[in-house]
């Protein structure tokens, strides 16, 4: 066999030295798995009786080889030459921003691929920026594409097409492998093979894991070219099945992480890891913030070039804003501070005491302002929160001879639904709007809508609202979430010129936040209180720098705290470091040995990899917004609906999975923890293992009823407009 091989494919002779042993076992690990799984799949390589001869088999299977790879997206091409000017990789952007041409600036240096930290306000233009900057350090770092990490689903689905669009403009094979990658992506993806690999030593699950990485959610980090969210890239540094594959893939790549700051504790942790990772394997990394703290970004430094040191003379001085940060392999250092920014802003910040957690005071205040038009936005912490204000301007708008339109978003309304809300908020608010009447991409902008949305719309996504009311937050994501305010360039808006933030505070009195505590820390909450304390206008770029630091500065103490208790703050700090320090340690519990140049410390790791799928791990696999939000998924089904396809040990066809797959939502897990079905109804039961991971729950008319422990009885219950909800029934 092996005079076969050789005659085959004539390798030329080598010595097996290893500058790395960490690199060489992962990317000969990857290699080696993945091409095992392409060749053994039938679909990629279907089985042809007869004899054809050693030579025309040769050839046959070196076609279908190539065809595979083309069909998957995994083909290798880089069309980019270095240095290009921006505007050669942007013709649309005219007048490139400041941030853009740093950019473009640092490029001119000629300096050698690394990490890049780009911070600039909301609208800057920062993923162009940074997908130009991966574009002129492809070549020199050898990669074959990009990954574009966000933190949701809604971002990733909407950077999916602008980053395929620009594909197309430079490279049309390129755009035609690009892939989206998280939970629903592969319905999009008619390449995907349905049959599993047929391995010669593995079982029925081995196979159905194999086959999970031909879909996008996985297989977009081995393609070209990728955009997803964070938790796919994260998971290249997590001891799970398979996950080496991921570092595999990214290693051919640059890798553009999106809102880098929008990460807790655990998920930093994960974070820092996987940077050591990158500069181990070389990839080099564009890194995005509109608030980032200065404490994060020297960590940031450190994870990616250890020993790596800012200027000395800058210690104990906030740094200038916006600001690019550049890393090279090396360890060197260079701050590019931007002049200029593109766009500048006053918000008028309306501060309303006592409403935070009043859904029907709150609900009459947007009512009033809704009477004279506009596109209004509320922002509420929690889905439960948003649902509640949704209720009440519902039953509000009913009096209303003309109602506003009136929009609810949030992540637990099942995938189809999500889906269409997710398309119609960004036809309704969106940029388009300003586009030529005659263009056929141009929509209508309502002239009274109000919606009513959670964090899902507070990062990446392109909308633009007249007026913003907002339940308190921690300042950073106040700064984002205003970022959605006055955010394009209109002749005119029903409610003025004057941009207006509604802030929605809590009483007078020590500070009670109700359920946006459980959503973010007390002591960040505090802070932010302080430092807003007597603001009655942002005015932006200049202060997002100092808020950001007045609350993030690893300080308990804040200058003239005469509205909250001194004991209060230090109290929520000390509890603060306490969950810290027990987020980094249980995600620790998780992750892979860091590189190390003498050895291959993964393959001698002790235990089994965790289920990326489920079980005790799966909390960590998933890029969130908040501390403990742990949800399973699961699938809604009306009575007997697809009960045959869920008993076949195979997946149906690709349409019936996307119908089935449409009917799947995320609720918490604590739903349907320790209950059981009541009279009449089905329990809870697991999927098929072809849906790895997934929950079904058979509806009666549109709800299933169950029995907590204690007796009680509730329902879950699926609403159109508010999404899926648990409420506590009665019994007749």
């Amino acid at each position: 066999m092996e005079a076969v091989l050789r005659q085959v494919f004539a390798p030329s002779s080598w010595e097996a030295r290893f500058r790395d042993h960490s690199a060489a076992g992962i990317l000969l690990s990857g290699l080696i798995v993945f091409s095992d799984w392409i060749a053994s799949n039938p679909e990629l390589f279907p089985f042809k009786d007869g004899d054809i001869g050693f030579a025309s088999y040769v050839a046959l299977s070196g076609q279908r080889a190539e065809n595979a790879v083309a069909s998957l997206g995994l083909t290798k091409d880089v069309p980019w030459s270095a240095p290009m000017r921006f505007g050669a990789v942007w013709p649309e952007i005219r007048n490139p921003r400041p941030v853009q041409s740093a950019c473009e600036e640092l490029c001119g240096e000629n300096l050698k691929p690394g990490l890049a930290i780009v911070e600039a306000p909301m609208g800057e233009g920062k993923t162009e920026a940074a997908i130009y900057l991966a574009t002129q350090w492809m070549r020199p770092a050898a990669a074959g594409g990009i990954y574009v990490a966000l933190p949701t689903a809604a971002t990733s689905n909407q950077m999916y097409g602008r980053f395929k669009a620009f594909l197309a403009a430079h490279d049309p094979p390129a755009a035609h492998g690009v892939r989206l990658v998280h939970g629903m992506a592969w319905l999009l993806d008619e390449a995907s093979p349905q049959c599993p690999p047929e391995l010669s030593s593995g079982s029925g699950q081995e196979q159905t894991s194999a086959l999970e990485w031909f879909r996008p959610k996985k297989r977009s980090l081995l393609a070209s070219n990728g955009v997803g969210t964070i938790d796919q890239a994260l998971m290249s540094v997590l001891h799970v099945k398979h996950g080496f594959l991921r570092l595999f893939g990214l290693a051919g790549k640059v890798l553009v992480i999106d809102e880098v700051h929008a990460y807790d504790a655990y998920m930093s942790e994960i974070l820092t890891l996987l940077l050591r990772w990158c500069r181990d394997l070389q990839i080099p990394v564009v890194l995005l913030s509109a608030t980032l703290p200065q404490s994060r970004r020297k960590a940031l430094i450190e994870a990616y070039a250890p020993g790596a040191a800012l200027n000395p003379a800058r210690d104990g001085e906030t740094a200038p804003y916006p600001l690019l940060t550049y890393v090279g392999w090396g360890g060197e250092v260079r701050e590019k501070a931007v002049t200029g920014s593109a766009k500048t802003q006053n918000v008028r910040l309306v501060k309303h005491p006592g409403l935070l957690g009043d859904p029907t005071g709150l609900a009459r205040l947007v009512a009033d302002q809704a009477r004279d038009g506009g596109c209004l936005c509320v922002i509420a912490n929690t889905v439960d929160s948003a649902q509640a204000i949704y209720r009440e301007l519902q039953a509000i708008f009913a009096d209303f001879p003309q109602p506003p339109r009136l929009l609810l978003f949030h992540a637990r309304f099942r995938a189809g639904r999500r889906q269409e809300i997710e398309e119609e908020a960004l036809r309704l608010f969106d940029k388009r709007s300003l586009l030529d009447p005659g263009d056929a991409e141009r929509t209508e902008r309502p002239g009274r809508a109000v919606l009513i949305a959670t964090q899902v719309v507070e990062q990446s996504l392109d909308l633009d609202f007249d007026e913003m009311f907002t339940e308190f937050a921690p300042v950073d994501l106040l700064l984002q979430r205003v970022g959605r305010l006055h955010r394009h360039l209109r002749p005119s808006r029903p409610t003025g010129p004057e941009a207006r933030l509604h802030l929605l505070l809590p009483g007078p009195g020590r500070p009670v936040f109700g359920a946006t505590e459980r959503v973010y820390h007390r002591f960040v909450l505090l802070k932010t209180l302080l430092a807003l304390a007597g603001v009655e206008e942002l005015n932006l770029p200049e202060d997002i720098r100092p808020l950001v630091e007045a609350v993030y500065d690893d300080s308990p103490t804040v200058k003239g705290e005469d509205t909250i208790a001194s004991e209060d703050l230090a109290a929520a700090w000390e509890d603060l470091r306490t969950q810290v320090e027990r987020e980094k340690d249980e995600a620790k519990k998780y992750l892979i040995p860091p590189p190390y140049e003498a050895a291959f410390k993964l393959a001698r790791m002790p235990g089994g990899p965790f289920d990326d799928e489920d079980g005790e791990a799966s909390s960590y696999f998933t890029a969130k917004t908040r501390v403990g939000d742990e949800t399973r998924q699961l699938l809604l089904l009306e009575g007997e609906a697809f009960r045959t396809e869920l008993t076949a040990s195979r997946p149906p066809g690709r349409d019936t999975l996307k119908r089935i797959f449409f009917e799947t939502v995320n609720v918490p897990k604590w739903w349907l923890r320790d209950v059981e079905a009541d009279c009449g109804f089905e329990p809870p039961k697991e999927a098929p293992a072809w849906l790895p991971g997934v929950t079904v729950l058979r509806l009666h008319g549109g709800f299933w009823r169950g029995r907590e422990r204690q007796g009680k009885t509730f329902s879950v219950r699926d609403d159109p407009d508010l999404g899926v909800v648990r409420e506590e029934t009665e019994r007749a």
